[in-house]
C-alpha cells in the first residue's frame, strides 16, 4: 500500500472493545527484513507510518544491507524497535527472535509480500479482543471443537479463519471467513465479538506463535555453502599457484570468453566418487576439476569444457568426463551449436583410469569425430595437456597455444622417462615451439591467456553455429565497390621477383578482417579467415616470400585441412594464385608428396561452397589444379593481365622441349632466351581468355569488386553428386624420414621447384 493512503489503514482499524472490563490491548507489529527488495521502503512506510502511533513495532534486520540499516536509523522512533542480528540467521530464527523480544504482548508479523489492505488487516485488528491472542502472517492458531489447546493452520497466501459455528458444534477449524460484511458492517452470524470470544477460550501457550521450523533457512543455507566452496576452486593457495604460473584461473578466462552475465554453470556441485571401493575426496575436487556450462559470445550460444588445473591438475575424473563433460558433448550437438574447450590438463586421472573399466572409455573422441564438420570445435590450450586430453585439439577445428606454458603430448614427461628414458620436459617436447611451427598440430602461438580467449571468440566470429547455416554477414563499412589502390607497389611483375602476399590480403578485403590461421607452419602457403563486402571468406593464397610459393607436403596437408573446414561450414573459398607448382625431388618423394598432394586436390574438388580463383602471376602445372583452376568448379576465375598459366614455367619448357636446339646454337644462352620469350607469349592470360577458359582478364585494382559478385552470384549454389557414402580422402599421417624416426643431415640436397 501507497504511504498517500493512511486513510485506508485508519478506516479498517479495530473497533473499541465491547466489555468495558476486557484489558488494553498491548499489540506489537513484527516485521523480519531478509534483504532490500524493490518495494521494501514502501512496505516499510506503509506499516510503521500510519500503525505505529497505535501499536509498538518491533523489526528484526536480518539482511547485513547498509540501506536497511541507513532506512531504519532514519525514522527510528520511540514505538519502533529495531533488532539486529549479526550474523544473518534463517527465517524461522529470524522470526523466533522477534517474537521474544515482544514477549508478553500480542504479535502481528507482516511479510513484505503481502499487501496491506483491508480484506488482510480487518479481521486481524477486529479478533484483538483478547490480549492473548498472535497472528503470525499466514501462521496462527484456534480452538477445536472437542480441545482446549486448538488446532495449528499453515496456509498458502492469506490466514485461514474460524469457520462460524453450525447448529452442531460451538467452534471449530475451517477455512477463513471474513466476520465483516460486503457493506462494513458486522456479519449477523460471524461477528467480531465471536471470534474473540471463539479465540478467547484457548489458552496463551496454545495461540501463542510457535516457533518456526528452520529446516529452510539451514537447507538453503547449506546450499549456499556448497556453491561458495566449489566456486573457490582448488583453495587459495592453488590459485595463488597458478597466477604464479602466469596463468589465469578456469573462472577467470571464463569471464573473458563469455559476454558478461551470460554463463550458466552445468554441474557445479559435482566432485570425485567412490570407485571400486577406493576412497573419495569430494571436498578435494570440487566440480570434480572440470566447470561445464553455455553462455553467449557476440549473442550466440557457445557451450564449453573448461578445466581446472587447481583441482587435481584439472586431470579427467570419472564424473567429470562421463557425466558433465558428456552432458554438453550431448546438448552442444543436439543444439547444434559451438563448442570450446579450455584445456589445462594432466590427463586422464590414473587412479580411476587405472584397471579394466578403461574398456568403457573413450566415448570423447568417437563424439568429436561425429561433430567433426557439424558445430566449430575449438579447443585452445592454455596449460599442459597430457594423454587422452591430447586428442582433442587433435581433433579440433581451431588450436590456439599460449607461448610457455601450454603443451600437448601423448605422454607426459615422466611417462616418457619411465618408457623411453628419454629426459625432456613436458614444454621442450610439446610446447608451442614445437606444434606451432613444426607438427602443425597448434594453430597460433599467443602470448598468455587473455590473448588466447581473444583468439577463439573472434575465430568463432567468421563461423556459423553449425553446418546448417550460413557464415554470418557483418557490416564492416568497407564498400564493395571500392578498388584496390596501391598493388602495383606491392605485386612486381616479374614472375621471378618475391612479394609478401599477406599484404595483398589486406589490401584487398575488408579493412581490420584478415585472421590468418598458422602463420608460423608451412609459410609457402598462406591460409586464414576474413571478410569481403561483410562476407565471411576462407583465403588460401601461395606465399612466394617463402619457397617461391612452391608447394610441398606440409603446405598441402596445411590448405587442404583449412580448404575442408571452410566447406564444411558453408564459408566461401577465395584462392588468390602464384604458384610455381609442386616441390620436386627424392626428399619430398620419400616424405609422400604425392598422397599429400592428392590431398588437397581432393580437398579442392570436393568443396561446394562459392569458390573464387584469382591468377595473381603463375599458374604452373598441378599447383594450377590445387589452387582451384578451372577443372575444379570455380564459380569465377579470372587472371591479372601479367599472369603466366601453363603446365610449367618458361625456363623449364625452354630446358626440356628445345634441349637440343639449344646445345647446337652458336650462343646458347642468346637463343635459350629467346625461346622463354617465345614461350611466355604463349602463355600470358588472353589466349585462356580467348578460349574462354578463364572469365575475364581484370585489372588488379578490380580484384575486390570481382570477389564479392562471384560471392554473391553463387549464393544459392548447388551441386549435384553421385550418392556415397563418403569419399576415401588420401592418407592423412606423414611417413617416417629416412632413418626411422632421424632427421637428415642439414647438408641434404635441397628439392627442386618444378618450374625449372
Amino acid at each position: 500500500m501507497d504511504s498517500a493512503n493512511g486513510s485506508e489503514l485508519q478506516a479498517i482499524k479495530a473497533p473499541p472493545s465491547a466489555d468495558p472490563k476486557a484489558p488494553p490491548r498491548d499489540v506489537t507489529l513484527l516485521a523480519v527484513v531478509h534483504g532490500w527488495q524493490a518495494d521494501a521502503e514502501r512496505w516499510l512506510l506503509s506499516v510503521f507510518t500510519h500503525c505505529k502511533a497505535d501499536f509498538e513495532a518491533v523489526v528484526v534486520d536480518n539482511s547485513q544491507d547498509p540501506r536497511i540499516a541507513g532506512w531504519l536509523q532514519n525514522r527510528a522512533a520511540e514505538r519502533l524497535r529495531v533488532i539486529t542480528l549479526d550474523p544473518p540467521l534463517g527465517f524461522g530464527a529470524a522470526v523466533n527472535a522477534g517474537i521474544e523480544a515482544a514477549s508478553g504482548q500480542v504479535v502481528i508479523l507482516f511479510d513484505p509480500g503481502v499487501e496491506l489492505n483491508g480484506d488482510a488487516i480487518a479481521p486481524l485488528l477486529d479478533a484483538l479482543s483478547d490480549p492473548t491472542v498472535a497472528v503470525a502472517g499466514p501462521f496462527t492458531a484456534w480452538p477445536t471443537s472437542n480441545s482446549a489447546s486448538g488446532c495449528a493452520r499453515a496456509a498458502v497466501g492469506p490466514s485461514p479463519w474460524p469457520v462460524c459455528p453450525s447448529s452442531s458444534t460451538s467452534t471449530g477449524c475451517g477455512s477463513r471467513r471474513s466476520p465483516v460484511n460486503a457493506s462494513g458492517s458486522p456479519n449477523a452470524t460471524c461477528t467480531a465479538s465471536w471470534i474473540a470470544g471463539a479465540i478467547g477460550k484457548t489458552s496463551w501457550s496454545a495461540n501463542r506463535i510457535r516457533a518456526v521450523s528452520d529446516d529452510y533457512g539451514r537447507l538453503v543455507g547449506e546450499l549456499h555453502t556448497r556453491r561458495k566452496k566449489n566456486l573457490a576452486m582448488g583453495g587459495e593457495e592453488k590459485v595463488d599457484k597458478q597466477h604464479q604460473r602466469g596463468k589465469l584461473t578456469v573462472r577467470e578466462r571464463l569471464e573473458l570468453l563469455y559476454d558478461p552475465g551470460t554463463f550458466v554453470e552445468l554441474g557445479l556441485l559435482a566432485s570425485q566418487q567412490s570407485l571400486r571401493g577406493a576412497e573419495a575426496d569430494p571436498d578435494g575436487t570440487p566440480a570434480d576439476g572440470v566447470v561445464t556450462g553455455h553462455g553467449e559470445i557476440e549473442g550466440r550460444q557457445v557451450w564449453v569444457i573448461a578445466y581446472d588445473f587447481t583441482v587435481m591438475a584439472g586431470s579427467m575424473g570419472a564424473v567429470g568426463e562421463q557425466f558433465k563433460a558428456a552432458r554438453v558433448r550431448e546438448l552442444a550437438l543436439r543444439y547444434r551449436k559451438p563448442i570450446v574447450w579450455l584445456l589445462d590438463s594432466a590427463g586422464a586421472r590414473i587412479q580411476e583410469a587405472a584397471g579394466s573399466t578403461f574398456a568403457g572409455t573413450g566415448w570423447l573422441f568417437a563424439e568429436q569425430v561425429v561433430m567433426s564438420g557439424v558445430i566449430p570445435q575449438v579447443a585452445a590450450m592454455l596449460g599442459p595437456c597430457a594423454a587422452g586430453t591430447a586428442y582433442i585439439p587433435g581433433l579440433a577445428d581451431f588450436v590456439p597455444m599460449v607461448k610457455d606454458t601450454s603443451s600437448m603430448a601423448l605422454g607426459g614427461a615422466r611417462l616418457v622417462k619411465a618408457a623411453t628414458g628419454e629426459d625432456v620436459t613436458d614444454h621442450d617436447m610439446g610446447g608451442s615451439q614445437v606444434h606451432c611451427y613444426e607438427s602443425g598440430v597448434g594453430d597460433n602461438e599467443v602470448a598468455n591467456d587473455e590473448e588466447c580467449i581473444a583468439t577463439v571468440r573472434r575465430f568463432l566470429s567468421y563461423l556459423p553455429s553449425s553446418n546448417t547455416e550460413p557464415a554470418p554477414f557483418v557490416e564492416t563499412g568497407d564498400p564493395a565497390e571500392r578498388l584496390v589502390e596501391g598493388l602495383d607497389k606491392i605485386v612486381p611483375v616479374n614472375p621471378r621477383a618475391a612479394y609478401d602476399v599477406r599484404k595483398v590480403v589486406r589490401a584487398i578485403f575488408d579493412h581490420e578482417s584478415w585472421f590468418e590461421v598458422k602463420p608460423t607452419w608451412a609459410k609457402n602457403i598462406v591460409i586464414g579467415l576474413a571478410r569481403v563486402g561483410g562476407h565471411a571468406v576462407g583465403v588460401v593464397a601461395n606465399q612466394p616470400m617463402q619457397k617461391g610459393g612452391a608447394l610441398d607436403s606440409d603446405a598441402a596437408d596445411k590448405a587442404a585441412r583449412f580448404i575442408r573446414m571452410c566447406d564444411a561450414f558453408n564459408v566461401p573459398l577465395v584462392y588468390l594464385m602464384d604458384v610455381p607448382g609442386f616441390m620436386v625431388g627424392s626428399q619430398v618423394e620419400k616424405e609422400g608428396i604425392i598422397r599429400h598432394g592428392a590431398k588437397m586436390l581432393y580437398a579442392t574438388s570436393e568443396a561446394t561452397v562459392p569458390k573464387v580463383t584469382v591468377i595473381m602471376r603463375k599458374a604452373y602445372g598441378a599447383g594450377y589444379y590445387v589452387m582451384n583452376g578451372k577443372g575444379y568448379q570455380p564459380d569465377t576465375i579470372v587472371a591479372w593481365p601479367f599472369a603466366e598459366i601453363s603446365v610449367m614455367g618458361p625456363e623449364g619448357a625452354v630446358n626440356i622441349i628445345f634441349n637440343k636446339q639449344v646445345e647446337a646454337s652458336e650462343n646458347p644462352e642468346a637463343t635459350r632466351a629467346q625461346l622463354v620469350e617465345t614461350i611466355r607469349a604463349q602463355i600470358n592470360p588472353y589466349l585462356a581468355a580467348g578460349w574462354a577458359m578463364i572469365d575475364d582478364v581484370i585489372d588488379p585494382a578490380e580484384t575486390r569488386r570481382v570477389i564479392i559478385k562471384g560471392i554473391e552470384q553463387a549464393r544459392d549454389k548447388k551441386i549435384d553428386r553421385p550418392w556415397r557414402k563418403h569419399g576415401n580422402i588420401p592418407g592423412i599421417r606423414r611417413v617416417a624420414r629416412s632413418g626411422g624416426s632421424k632427421r637428415l643431415p642439414r647438408s641434404s640436397p635441397r628439392s627442386v621447384l618444378a618450374r625449372t
